[in-house]
């Protein structure tokens, strides 16, 4: 009750740009992600939709130590703080420079060895671990003690394919995607996830009208990418939008 009251308050307080960045820096990002493979639906579920709320900025980002695998909330300082032999002095925006390329940063010529992550691609963006007992799986980097074979996001999607399809767990599921999917590139992603697409189409025809809305409203706003649009109409998806609007 207490994991699933927690996962609830975040994903209602986590609202604002201040509240998400105080939410990761807590360790909430940790906390949530184990919630993710709880066998309780609805600590599962809401736990999936608290992390699509914390990670539901584009302008927000994070950034990941490639050298030690680290994730810092904040600027690293050796991105805005130079030690000379007059001491410690600020790094003007204008000396510092992202590649994009090589997913570095160049500070006055020097390489510092930091990805810069938008929030929004939070979820799917992970590392591989080659030793210990979880080698062959991934680790976030938002959070590398979130481990899983293919990733938070993976984990989401999965909960399309419940054994309960119209259990709980599809409706959470629905709405975590509902918010995923107000970014591009997080459309796309969900897009080229293997039948997912066709599940949600699926779940628009659930008989509990609350799945059925979640359902349709994660699947229009998937449509705005081209790609989703096509694996939809392929689904089926014009014709059991166009029976709900009639009321069929």
């Amino acid at each position: 009750a207490e994991m699933f009251a927690g996962a609830r308050a975040v994903a209602g307080l986590a609202v604002s740009d201040e509240v998400k960045v105080e939410a990761c820096r807590l360790g909430f990002v940790t906390a949530l992600g184990e919630m993710l493979f709880s066998t309780q639906g609805r600590i599962k579920g809401c736990a999936a939709v608290a992390l699509a709320r914390v990670s539901g900025s584009s302008s927000l980002c994070f950034w990941w130590d490639k050298n030690i695998g680290t994730t810092h909330w904040d600027p690293p300082r050796d991105l805005t703080h130079l030690t000379t032999i007059h001491g410690e002095e600020e790094i003007p925006e204008e000396d510092v420079s992202y590649d994009s390329a090589r997913k570095c940063f160049w500070v006055r010529g020097v390489m510092k060895p930091y990805e810069r992550i938008p929030y929004c691609e939070m979820l799917f963006s992970t590392v591989p671990i080659s030793v210990g007992v979880h080698t062959g799986m991934v680790a976030l980097k938002a959070d590398p003690r979130v481990v899983s074979r293919k990733g938070a996001l993976d984990v989401v999607l999965d909960m399309f394919r419940s054994p309960l399809f119209d259990g709980e767990v599809s409706g959470w599921a629905a709405e975590a995607t509902s918010l995923l999917a107000e970014y591009g590139r997080m459309r796309r992603v969900i897009a080229d996830t293997e039948g997912c697409i066709d599940l949600i189409v699926r779940l628009c025809s659930s008989k509990v009208h609350v799945f059925q809305e979640q359902a349709c409203s994660a699947l229009v706003t998937l449509l705005l990418d081209s790609r989703a649009r096509e694996l939809a109409n392929e689904a089926g998806a014009a014709v059991k939008l166009a029976d709900l609007l009639r009321g069929s």
